[in-house]
């Protein structure tokens, strides 16, 4: 008995992916739910996002719409790690913990948040909310090159 061979052909879309970076003090959930009040996207909470290296858990809002290929993802850059050093605090009257940030993109240290979508033109009304919202300072639109590490899969 001969056995059949299938030949399963598989494209893979090429989909281009932009990024706003943006400069906030608000929390994650804060951000997300001004977006979501602005816009007609509902970023809602996934299991947060934990770096390649384990040193860091970032938040993570993703909103993808039913009936097209549209995506859109928050994550948070900054992750600060406390830890009590006693051999550090030994000298000191007070217990002040260890405080060590830790970058999702290092390149981006500035950045607080990003903003990851596969349509342009969303990023674009969203851009322009944030920089008219009191608590963003600035929102702007990045461009990654071949050096920094802006692949990022969240699926």
């Amino acid at each position: 008995m001969a056995n059949k061979i299938y030949k399963l052909k598989i494209e893979e879309s090429s989909s281009d992916e932009y990024f706003i970076a943006i400069h906030s003090t608000l929390e994650a959930y804060q951000l997300a739910y001004y977006v979501n009040k602005q816009n007609k996207i509902l970023l809602k909470r996934k299991k947060d996002f934990i770096s390649e290296n384990n040193r860091g858990s970032f938040s993570l809002f993703e909103w993808k719409d039913l009936y097209s290929e549209l995506k859109c993802h928050l994550i948070s850059n900054k992750f600060i790690h406390e830890s009590s050093n006693s051999e550090a605090n030994s000298n000191s009257l007070f217990e002040f913990p260890e405080r060590n940030e830790v970058y999702l993109i290092p390149e981006f240290k500035g950045a607080d948040f990003f903003i990851k979508s596969t349509h342009f033109e969303i990023l674009k009304t969203i851009k322009i909310q944030l920089n008219n919202f009191s608590m963003v300072v600035t929102a702007y639109n990045v461009y990654p090159n071949n050096k920094t590490r802006m692949n990022l899969i969240f699926d």
